[in-house]
């Protein structure tokens, strides 16, 4: 249902109102939204996942896939230093997918490997954004070609 809140703020600026907007993409959208059926678990493996909005456009581009193909994403969000001291099965055995994102420095890497390992080694999707990729990379080498 539209409550032609733009009209309002169209109207409050002083600019024209007409034509009437194409609402079919939002229309279809919220059809999307409101179908949505089944959850899927993705783990966000990174270093600031305690931070509220530290992968925010991560989040946010996950719903959206989620409600583009009719499932709910629940995002877990894992520290990648929890996965160098930890067994990364026991915190990563739960999800459906693996998702590394981009970052800098040192700290977390070797945990993020280990995430990458664990997704490949069970067939889990796995998707690496920047040094997420680059993390894959490198545990294929390191385990797969032996360098």
């Amino acid at each position: 249902m539209r409550r032609k809140f733009d009209t309002l703020v169209l109207r409050k600026l002083g600019l024209p109102t007409d034509p009437e907007p194409d609402m079919a993409d939002w229309d279809d959208f919220l059809d999307k939204y409101d179908a949505m059926h089944g959850e899927i678990t993705v783990a966000l493996v990174g270093k600031y996942t305690g931070i509220k909005d530290a992968y925010l456009s991560v989040n946010e581009a996950l719903a959206h896939a989620g409600i583009a193909n009719g499932v709910k994403v629940k995002v877990l969000p894992v520290e990648a230093e929890d996965l160098e001291v930890g067994d990364p099965c026991s915190i990563l055995s739960c999800t459906d997918a693996v998702l590394v994102p981009g970052g800098f420095g040192q700290r977390g890497v070797e945990g993020k490997i280990a995430a990458a390992k664990y997704a490949r080694e069970n067939n889990v999707p796995y998707f690496g954004l920047c040094l997420g990729m680059q993390v894959a990379v490198i545990e294929f080498a390191r385990d797969v070609l032996g360098t």
